[in-house]
């Protein structure tokens, strides 16, 4: 404060005061710069101490990767067609990861009218492959082996709102029929 150093110091005090205040008015925001530096680089330390030392969960995904066709080509973020990509990409090992998916559907099993478990069918370029989960197979087929398809309207399922479809596969001399109320047609 020149005022006060003039009234200390004199005519040098004042002099003495301004040059403190030009000092300080440089120096303050490098000050102040270092600070935050440096409690950011505690933080990220202490962050980094606690993952290493398992003191924070590990987060899982949010949502499956996307899908890319075995040409490269990048689509829409689709969760029926991410789901799918998972499930060729796991079933048997990958076995069918190279092949281009066709179709995809959600199929339910349904106890005294609920909802119980979720099945996914997929059409892949070359097979047909119907899971419980990512890595559950029930049923699979090659393509070439297919007599006979077809789909059928069947009415509405009322807690969803959608409509039930009905999926008739003949192949290798024998018949499967599946129920689904959400497809995905690629």
């Amino acid at each position: 404060n020149p005022y006060q150093s003039a009234k200390k110091g004199g005519i040098g005090g004042f002099f003495k005061g301004v040059g403190t205040g030009l000092v300080g008015a440089v120096a303050s925001p490098f000050t102040a710069t270092f600070k935050a530096a440096s409690s950011v680089s505690a933080g990220i330390g202490s962050a980094s101490s606690n993952l290493t030392l398992g003191k924070v969960e590990k987060q899982e995904r949010f949502r499956h990767p996307r899908y890319i066709s075995p040409a490269g080509i990048i689509k829409e973020y689709n969760v029926e067609l991410a789901l799918a990509q998972l499930i060729v990409a796991t079933v048997e090992k990958g076995r069918y990861s190279n092949e281009l998916i066709k179709f995809s559907a959600t199929f339910y099993q349904y106890n005294k009218g609920k909802k119980e478990s979720a099945n996914t069918f997929v059409i892949t370029e070359k097979h047909l492959v119907y899971v419980r989960d990512p890595e559950r197979l029930i049923f699979k087929c090659k393509l070439a082996n297919v007599s006979h398809t077809e789909v059928f309207s069947e009415g509405m399922d009322i807690a969803s709102g959608n409509s039930i479809h009905h999926l008739v596969i003949q192949a290798n001399k024998k018949t499967f029929e599946f129920m689904c109320d959400k497809y995905y047609d690629i």
